[in-house]
């Protein structure tokens, strides 16, 4: 079974942290940890996430904007 990368795991996350309200109130710092990477890398995915319309940050928080297509590339 291949590891799942990173991109992989913080989509799962975000989904599954996402699933009864699409605003997650969560720092990168908190993602990281929980997935077990560094926090720079949880920002730079989300960065070219937020760049694909498929997340909005802002501070302390993270808004789901398509869900659909954020399950679609997971």
């Amino acid at each position: 079974q291949r590891q799942m990368c990173i991109r992989d795991r913080l989509t799962t996350f975000l989904l599954n942290h996402s699933a009864t309200d699409p605003v997650i109130v969560m720092t990168h710092e908190k993602i990281a940890s929980e997935i077990g990477t560094a926090r720079e890398v949880i920002s730079r995915h989300l960065k070219t996430m937020e760049n694909e319309n498929l997340v909005k940050l802002s501070r302390g928080e993270i808004r789901i904007m398509d869900r659909k297509a954020m399950a679609d590339r997971a």
